[in-house]
């Protein structure tokens, strides 16, 4: 014991306390990417949704942040209060799924049933009542170790950094595990139960090992409170940290906002599968962690904090504004890594990786700095230390959720994604300068030039905002560059790709949405990925007339799932029925399905169809309006969240909303995908329809579109010909169907041959 007399006893179980770190951001990521996965499900993929998701979340975070630091310096072992967080955590986080199992039913039973936004409202409230609990505590567990950890007035940011750091790069470690390795593997509940598990195994080592043996090092160690307070000069001067916890508050604001735009702006190059926005994620963790690890070693040498953190607020805004220039550069990349490694999906998420670490590397490593540097600045001026962290966590983490709920939901649809970042540009130089003018011991040129020079380089930046638009931007360099790039098996290479005209282009809510003028065509491009275009003109005909033709019982109700080119629901709108439901996530694809009014049959002006705007799985989980007729035509079933909609559960909701004798019609696409996944698709809708049969035009080989029915069919459930109204028939014949012969023509798979291919397959669910 004598050796350690005079020793800091942190030092002694540096490698256990760092593991405990690294192993809590893991398990926290782990745990929230689970529940993100599982509310959409049950919420939908909506801006809207997603964004009650997140705000939630972080509310529950800050003030878990708030509450943590102001109980930490009252407790009388922060270690073994550590220890116990980590078991609640542990503990609830397995029993969320059995708490979101429930929503289902209050979807059904309740908000079905409310206007739009009480329903958003009392999804808020849900949420916030499941995840406030935990996020609490997750929120709680830095401030607490803070306190326990570094003694005394003052603020050791060496160590301070050292912590966020870790606990950062572990929750790195988590998003990419339960994304690349858990989620295939093992699927989504025992992803949970890995991160509730590691929770809890991190809470009992604490418990029973840390924390006693901390204890008694630091009990033998000489190490007094204040000469840890005088080894910190005070930064400036100054008594009142107001205005930096605001600034940092506005620094959580622009951070969320920029990540929002910044994947916006990445998915139109590199695609929007649940990959990419791992890796963007990914990335944007990665440089918070390097920024504060690597910081942390030289700020003790600091002569001023203020003028330290003001010029990191600058150089958050200058490196944001660069990687505004970089995107244009972004397609190149995507070509020269295809042309060095061939063009496979893994090529696509490896370029999409680099992507991310270019954009975002910079920016987020100054955002990971900035945190020490704050945390130096004001903890001076404290008494209790894991009371400021708390303090600079919660006003983080507020700004935070309102710059991601304000960005997806307001600034972009109203501004744009440049007018957006130039925003927050705007906001983080502005921040600067008031920082740095604000530090009133500094007098004369000390205190004003780097104010002044700060607010010139903002208006030179400001007046040079590059332009997010053109064909660069909206090609989708990912899906149909100089080469055709799908996300799966199947690349093909695309010789000449002819130039375009951009008719529509609009920022949405939810989605960038384009149309343009080809050679070959018009086409409606979502993210930069062609959806609809003239040359799918058989398959998108076909999806609204097969199911209104089949079957016993007329169909009087219908609804489409997916708005598109507008095609698919005008065929639908020529059968006269009583009522149309036209479901569709996305505002701005009804107004670009307009430049298909020659041949979609404006179905938006007619009488018996109504919008609904939602999420296509959310509504047929939540509605209790039963139809004839249902067509679901989403998007490729790699994209994020639209591949909810080609699961058994998403099946099964629409088996439930069929009337007797109703029809189920699914899109299906043969390109992009191994003939395994195509099986665990068929398997999935085999499980909920007794009765599948495959369709497929010979002009759309790639396209499979299956018929789900409770009751067989046979050629006979098809009409005569000549009763086919003549609207229908001219329709139909413009795609070479000219009898009802030519349709029970393309059966091309019958409920036999289908579960003949599914023998071995693996059903596809949500988890």
């Amino acid at each position: 014991m004598a050796k350690e007399r005079g020793r800091d006893p942190l030092t002694s179980y540096t490698w256990a306390i760092a593991a405990c770190l690294l192993a809590s951001g893991a398990a926290s990521l782990t745990l929230e990417v689970v529940w993100s996965r599982l509310l959409k499900l049950v919420f939908g993929s909506t801006t809207l949704a997603i964004s009650t998701i997140l705000v939630a979340y972080m509310l529950g975070l800050g003030l878990g942040g708030l509450l943590g630091g102001r109980l930490a310096a009252r407790l009388r072992n922060g270690l073994r209060a550590y220890g116990w967080i980590e078991i609640g955590i542990g503990v609830y986080a397995l029993l969320v799924p059995t708490l979101l199992s429930l929503f289902p039913l209050a979807n059904r039973l309740v908000l079905g049933a409310l206007p739009f936004w009480p329903a958003a409202l009392v999804r808020f409230l849900l949420v916030l009542i499941v995840l406030l609990a935990p996020t609490i505590l997750m929120g709680a567990t830095l401030p607490v170790l803070v306190q326990a950890l570094v003694h005394g007035r003052g603020c050791p940011a060496r160590r301070v950094g050292l912590f966020y750091g870790l606990n950062t790069l572990g929750a790195v470690c988590g998003v990419f595990g339960a994304t690349f390795l858990l989620f295939p593997a093992v699927g989504l509940r025992t992803t949970n139960l890995v991160g509730a598990g590691t929770a809890l195994v991190i809470g009992l080592v604490t418990l029973l090992w840390i924390a006693p043996a901390y204890g008694r090092v630091k009990g033998s160690a000489e190490i007094e409170s204040a000469s840890l307070s005088e080894s910190v000069p005070q930064p400036d001067g100054y008594r009142r940290w107001d205005p930096l916890l605001i600034s940092y508050g506005l620094v959580g604001f622009t951070a969320l906002a920029y990540e929002v735009c910044r994947t916006r702006c990445l998915t139109m190059i590199f695609g929007s599968s649940i990959y990419a926005f791992a890796t963007i994620l990914g990335a944007f963790l990665l440089g918070i962690a390097l920024g504060s690890l690597i910081v942390r070693l030289w700020i003790d040498r600091l002569r001023s904090y203020l003028l330290a953190y003001g010029l990191g607020l600058a150089l958050l805004g200058l490196t944001a504004y660069g990687t505004l220039l970089m995107f244009r550069k972004l397609p190149s990349l995507l070509e020269s890594v295809f042309a060095t490694r061939g063009i496979s999906g893994g090529t696509l998420v490896l370029a999409g990786l680099q992507a991310s670490v270019l954009v975002v590397l910079a920016p987020t490593f100054v955002l990971g700095a900035l945190f020490p540097l704050i945390s130096r600045a004001l903890a001076g001026r404290r008494p209790e230390l894991g009371r400021t962290i708390g303090e600079i966590y919660f006003v983080n983490t507020v700004g935070s959720a309102l710059g991601a709920f304000l960005a997806g939901f307001v600034l972009i649809p109203t501004l744009g994604l440049r007018g957006t970042l130039g925003l927050c540009i705007a906001i983080n130089l502005a921040s600067a300068v008031a920082i740095l003018a604000w530090r009133r011991q500094v007098g004369g040129l000390a205190r004003w030039v780097p104010a002044g020079a700060v607010a010139v380089v903002a208006a030179l930046v400001l007046l040079n905002l590059p332009v997010l638009s053109g064909t660069w931007f909206t090609d989708g360099a990912y899906y149909r560059p100089k080469k055709t790039v799908k996300l799966g098996i199947e690349m093909q290479p695309v010789p000449g790709y002819p130039d375009n005209e951009t008719l529509y282009y609009r920022e949405g809510v939810n989605a960038t949405v384009s149309v343009h003028r080809t050679p070959s065509g018009i086409d409606l491009r979502i993210n930069g990925k062609t959806d609809a275009s003239l040359l799918d003109m058989s398959t998108q005909v076909l999806l609204g007339h097969l199911p209104m033709l089949f079957g016993r019982v007329p169909a009087s109700r219908a609804l489409v799932i997916g708005g598109g080119s507008g095609v698919t629901a005008g065929a639908v709108t020529l059968h006269a029925p009583e009522r149309i439901d036209l479901v569709e996530l996305e505002p701005a694809v009804l107004e670009a399905s307009r430049y298909f009014d020659d041949v979609n049959h404006r179905p938006l002006q007619h009488e018996a169809l109504h919008v609904i705007l939602d999420d296509g799985r959310n509504f047929l989980s939540s509605t209790a309006r039963t139809y004839d007729v249902i067509t679901s035509e989403p998007s490729n079933p790699w994209i994020s969240g639209v591949s909810n909609l080609f699961t058994r559960e998403a099946f099964g909701a629409a088996r439930r909303a069929l009337r007797p004798g109703g029809r189920f019609l699914q899109w299906i696409p043969l390109y992009g995908m191994d003939l395994e996944i195509v099986q665990s698709l068929l398997l999935a809708l085999r499980a909920e329809f007794p009765y599948v049969y495959g369709f497929r035009h010979s002009s759309s080989a790639g396209d499979l579109l299956l018929l789900a029915t409770l009751d067989e069919l046979t050629r006979a459930d098809l009409p005569v010909w000549d009763s086919i109204s003549t609207v229908v028939r001219r329709d139909l014949e413009q795609i070479g169907v000219n009898s009802t012969a030519d349709l029970w023509s393309m059966l091309v798979l019958r409920p036999e041959e289908i579960d003949g291919l599914i023998e071995d397959a693996t059903v596809s669910n949500t988890d």
